[in-house]
């Protein structure tokens, strides 16, 4: 064992004294050759300790500002990244004299706007990153399209800047090979998409089946264009057939977003149970986290004298504990009323990521761990920070940890020993050496640093949405203190967050602060980009009805409670929600209340007028009524009462501005073929004109479209009871029979 010891000790001064000749004593350009070996093989501490050492000996040399921007990107701190990028292109602008200038000075452009542009993104200024690409297309316009992999990357930052014409440009100008012709296709789809050009997405994931007649995400494009124009059938069937295709070149986790869009789209047409197990099934997907990944294998045929191919099959893993899948199996659960999974899901996640930090980047070495040296340095220091404050800085070797010994501990560890509760202290004993190259002057400190809240603008975004998921989560259980708490925190972390919007506005109702309310869930705009879910190198959605269900909820039950009857009317939701619908119907339970009074309220001052002889008030109390009615029982006894009013009603009726208004709208989204959207206008034109019969008649018309024919029936039958005397009564009979037939064939 002493030999050992001796051995390792020697080796060590070994290293250490090679370390201090090939440090010390090199040349710049040297150094910068080793940095970048260095940087290529994931060591970027002692990669950065090298260009640092050039930039002692050449502080104007843009290219070691270049690679240690690289550095600092690669350990995930993007500001110093960008700063250093932005004095390399900088300092590489002044480099005109190639005779006296060393070739070491010269800076790719091209690779320094490119890094630059995903720093930028890193960091998540997506709209930065996207103009830095265009300044990139000006300096090097075939870099964003010079490899799969550069093309992958500018495509991203122009998905996640919604600049979708921008990347539809890429793709056009790359150049795909024959056999990934499909592939290409299904990009440019999901890009016209994004683009809001359905048309020419769909005929883009057509041809993409077409070549590719098993393309999956070609098919889940198309359900997602077809549900995007309103045609929730066809979106739901597509999907499915996207779900039932097993392809095993794509990771599992396709299936997660795939089953959170088909329960979308079911419940967007007011298929609540089928969404609720689509839910279940997207959650259940989650569990499995192993899966066979097939691969080619020559074999030796010893009948055939000759190598044979076979395929064998090795075992993949897949992890669901990144953030996008946190938060989208989070939602999930939370939509489908699974409040204990979700909120099981949001408590871990808070519990890692809401801690006191210090504000600082450490890293270990493997050269230094070659020498033994199994330490970690702090790497780098955020302004203001709690460690700058304490005078830490790049190279400082980390001893020890409020007295226990940091030697040989995991990255995951040190950090979890640093980070604790906000406002507690950690003391750290460290290294440091005045002259690091000779390794002379050593001296050892201990620091004291008190952590504060994380200031990264990306940490305190992710933690504004979980918060905000968790205040609707406690919200749906009832404990509206919890979820008054957790509102303030996410509106406090980031109060321009869809999330935190969304539940501090719902919060405040619960306050009594409707005006207040109103306001902030007129301002909660759901971002184009806020539900991607990205793995790999694909791109799917993860939508949620309750983004949107449940703002129009809080508007319309704000706007009751404030004595706002006409203005709640708008928001009101156009049919009837299941108990399956988990969050919105909870919500909507407690608006239905209110509407059920208030329906009842003015039916019967509406009969005490027209028994008094009052018609036309008689008829604006029942219409009143019927627009709060909330379900088909009210309605119909409402309507009864109206059809009773009109057998003595003296004058013609006609549409008021308003329901005139909805039934334009709906013109033109029939002709769009977005028959869902125009059934929605319809059916709130009816709510202000319930005594016109042509609308039950143009919502017959609808439904049967939309083949709903037991409502396109119910309709029908009222439209002439409504109007037994029109000409076109017969055609209306015979529109039941028909239906009554494809309904028995459904």
């Amino acid at each position: 064992m002493k030999k050992v010891s001796l051995l390792r000790k020697l080796s060590l001064i070994l290293v250490m004294f090679s370390t201090v000749i090939l440090i010390g004593g090199c040349s710049p350009e040297y150094l910068q050759q080793q940095g970048i070996g260095s940087y290529n093989y994931g060591d970027y501490l002692y990669s950065a300790g090298h260009f640092k050492l050039v930039l002692e000996q050449q502080p104007d040399n843009p290219n070691a500002y270049y690679w240690l921007g690289k550095n600092y990107a690669a350990v995930g701190d993007y500001d110093t990244a960008i700063v250093n990028y932005k004095k390399a292109i900088e300092l590489g602008g002044l480099v005109t004299n190639s005779k006296t200038t060393p070739s070491s000075y010269y800076l790719d452009f091209g690779k320094a706007y490119f890094d630059l542009a995903n720093a930028y993104y890193g960091k998540g200024e997506y709209q930065e990153a996207a103009k830095t690409l265009k300044k990139l297309n000006e300096v090097s316009p075939g870099m964003c399209i010079a490899n799969d992999t550069n093309l992958f990357q500018c495509t991203v930052i122009y998905d996640y800047a919604n600049q979708a014409k921008d990347a539809i440009d890429l793709h056009n100008r790359y150049t795909y090979a024959e056999i990934n012709l499909s592939r290409k296709n299904r990009i440019l789809a999901y890009f016209y998409l994004r683009d809001h050009n359905y048309d020419a997405a769909i005929n883009l994931a057509v041809k993409a089946i077409e070549q590719m007649p098993n393309n999956e995400l070609a098919y889940y494009f198309l359900g997602v264009i077809s549900g995007e124009k309103g045609q929730y059938d066809k979106a739901v069937d597509t999907i499915r057939k996207a779900i039932q295709i097993k392809s095993d070149d794509i990771s599992p986790k396709k299936y997660l977003p795939m089953y959170i869009s088909l329960a979308y789209y079911l419940a967007q047409n007011g298929q609540y149970d089928a969404a609720l197990a689509a839910y279940n099934d997207a959650i259940q997907n989650t569990k499995n986290t192993t899966y066979s990944i097939p691969y080619n294998k020559l074999i030796w045929n010893t009948s055939t004298s000759s190598y044979v191919n076979q395929i064998r099959y090795k075992t993949g893993y897949v992890s669901y504990d990144d953030y996008p899948s946190i938060m989208a199996t989070a939602w999930a659960s939370y939509n489908a009323g699974n409040y204990t999974e979700a909120l099981k899901l949001i408590n871990d996640y808070i519990d890692k990521a809401d801690n006191g930090r210090v504000g600082m980047v450490i890293r270990d070495s493997a050269y230094l761990k070659s020498s033994f040296d199994c330490y970690h340095y702090v790497f780098s220091v955020r302004p203001d920070s709690p460690a700058e404050k304490a005078g830490l800085q790049f190279g400082d070797r980390i001893v020890a940890i409020d007295g226990k010994k940091a030697k040989g501990k995991s990255s995951n560890d040190i950090v979890n020993e640093i980070s604790g509760p906000v406002g507690t202290e950690v003391t750290l004993k460290i290294e440091r050496y005045n002259n690091p190259v000779k390794k002379a002057d050593k001296v050892i400190l201990e620091k004291k640093l008190v952590r504060e809240n994380t200031r990264d603008k990306d940490v305190l975004a992710r933690l504004a949405k979980v918060y905000g998921v968790r205040s609707l989560i406690y919200r749906a259980q009832g404990e509206s203190e919890k979820a008054h708490s957790d509102a303030q925190m996410a509106i406090k972390y980031n109060p321009e967050s869809f999330n935190a919007k969304l539940a501090w506005g719902l919060a405040n109702n619960d306050k009594g602060n409707y005006n207040e309310a109103i306001k902030i869930l007129a301002s909660a705009k759901l971002p184009e980009n806020e539900r991607l879910y990205g793995f790999d190198v694909y791109y799917l959605f993860t939508p949620f009805p309750s983004d949107e269900e449940l703002i129009k909820l809080g508007k319309a039950t704000a706007y009751l409670k404030l004595g706002k009857a006409n203005e709640a009317v708008s928001y009101l939701p156009t049919k009837e929600i299941s108990y399956t619908a988990g969050p919105i119907w909870k919500e909507y339970q407690v608006l239905s209340l209110e509407l059920t009074k208030l329906a009842q309220t003015h039916n019967e001052k509406a009969v005490k007028l027209e028994q008094e002889g009052f018609l036309k008030e008689a008829l604006n109390e029942y219409t009143l009524a019927f627009s709060y009615a909330n379900d088909e029982k009210q309605e119909e006894e409402i309507r009864n009462n109206i059809l009773t009013l009109l057998q003595e009603y003296p004058a013609s009726l006609s549409l008021s501005e308003e329901a005139r208004r909805h039934m334009v709208r709906a013109d033109v989204l029939v002709k769009q073929n977005d028959l869902n959207g125009a059934l929605n206008e319809c059916k709130r034109a009816l709510k202000l004109a319930p005594y016109i019969p042509k609308l039950y008649y143009n919502i017959a018309g609808l439904n049967s479209g939309l083949k709903n024919y037991d409502k396109a029936i119910e309709c029908m039958n009222i439209y002439i009871k409504l109007a037994p005397d029109a000409p076109d009564i017969q055609n209306a009979k015979d529109e039941i029979t028909k239906w009554e037939l494809l309904q028995e064939r459904k």
